[in-house]
This record gives C-alpha cells, structure tokens and sequence, in this order.
C-alpha cells in the first residue's frame, strides 16, 4: 500500500499526526512513577511504571517491634531476678535478710551466724 499526497498540506497534516502521537505516547510513559518512588496503591499520586505500588503497613511493623521489645525486656528483668538468687554453698539466712537461695534452701544450724544455701 502506497500513499500519494497531493499538496504539501496533506503531508505536513500527516506528519503532524504523527509526532503528536508520539508525544502523547512518551507523556503516558513518563507519567508514571519510577520503581523505588513514592506511590499510593489507589492511584492518587499517579501509577507505578511496574503497575504494582506497594505500600508497607506501617503498624502492624510497630507493633511488631513493640512485641520483640517487650520480650527482651522481659527476659532481662528474669535475668536479673535468677542472678540475684544466692547460689549453692554461699551463705545466707534462713529469714531472707541476705537475699533468697536459688534452691529455696538455706540451711543453718541454731548456733551459727550464718546458714548456707543447698
């Protein structure tokens, strides 16, 4: 298929079709957004070029941290209750006054000033 154009006119019609499709064209594609920016998945910021915006939800992440940060304290405050215990063989009283055992038994005969733990 041949085209003839008669006058210039016609031609420079066609030619100006096709570069401003061209524009048209190149304006839809630089219109979206490049991978790595911000985007909004409904579209209000305008489209992602890979069409998939993805957005992190934010507090279910918070309360996530909140959750690890809770249990670590919580394991070190037990910590610090098991090292405050006296250990086998140390002295203690049976009344507590020197801290607990951490067996629970402090041993003392009536005639000695201290105990000590078994």
């Amino acid at each position: 298929m041949t085209f003839r154009f008669t006058t210039k006119m016609q031609l420079l019609s066609l030619l100006f079709l096709v570069i401003f499709a061209l524009m048209s064209f190149q304006s839809l594609v630089l219109a979206c957004i490049a991978n790595g920016n911000g985007c909004q998945p409904n579209g209000s910021q305008g489209n992602c070029c890979s069409g998939n915006c993805y957005k992190e939800d934010l507090q279910l992440k918070t309360q996530l941290l909140s959750l690890i940060f809770l249990v670590i304290f919580a394991l070190m405050s037990f910590q610090s209750v098991v090292l405050a215990c006296i250990a086998k063989g140390n002295g203690c009283q049976p009344n507590g006054s020197q801290g607990n055992c951490c067996s629970g038994n402090c041993y003392k005969e009536g005639n000695w000033a201290a105990g000590y733990c078994r």
